[in-house]
Formats: C-alpha cells, structure tokens, sequence
C-alpha cells in the first residue's frame, strides 16, 4: 500500500505504509475500507396454485409475483419482520415445498432449490 508524501525539503516521494520517517507529512491519500452494503436480492421461481410466479428476497421485503392471463402480473409486497415461519416440505418425488406463514396467512409454493430459499429467508429473518 502506498502512501504519498512530503518531507521537509519539499520534495515529492513514495514510501511504503508504517515505514515512513518522522520528518513527512501524509496527505490523507489511503484508500478507505467499505463497509458491507445490503447483500443482493436474490430470486427464486415458484409455482402457486396451478400458476408460475417468482419470489424476489430483499433484505427487508419479499415481492412475489404471479403470473396471470394476457401478460399481466399479480404483484405483492411482505416485509421480513411480518413472516411468523417458513417450513421446508421435502418430497422424495418432485418438487419441495415451502410454506411461508404471515400471521394468519399461509403461501404454499413448489420450488425447485426449496432448501436455498429456506436458508436464504433465515439468515434475511435472524
């Protein structure tokens, strides 16, 4: 890492961090860590009552989406801290299930990486 700086006699030079004599002055040039920013949304393709759809998992909301005759599209919001469980239904046939419950509403989904979701929703919850 390399740190621009002065000495007393004016000249310009390049010193490695920490090892810089006492007689420079810094410029303020390192470069500053970034904290971790939100992780991605992640989305998973569902199936629901007979009907495709997708469930998009943000950090604070999940949207899903259902798909409906004639391109239109059926889209609702639920935010992480309104979902009371999440339950991983395994099948040895076909697709896992995974049942979302939201105070008294249940949503039952066919997802094909049931388990990603599961774990995906846990860590967004805990």
């Amino acid at each position: 890492l390399l740190v621009a700086a002065i000495n007393r006699c004016g000249t310009n030079r390049h010193s490695v961090k920490g090892s810089e004599p006492c007689n420079t002055i810094r410029l303020g040039l390192e470069p500053t860590v970034s904290k971790s920013g939100p992780k991605p949304s992640v989305e998973f393709m569902i199936r629901e009552d007979g009907k495709n759809g997708t469930v998009e998992i943000d950090d604070d909301r999940i949207v899903r989406i259902r798909k409906k005759r004639l391109g239109k599209e059926d889209r609702q919001t639920i935010p992480i801290s309104h979902i009371s469980g999440v339950h991983h239904d395994r099948k040895t046939l076909g697709t896992d299930l995974v049942l979302l419950t939201v105070g008294a509403i249940s949503y039952e989904w066919k997802v094909s990486k049931a388990e990603e979701m599961v774990a995906e929703l846990h860590s967004r919850m805990f």
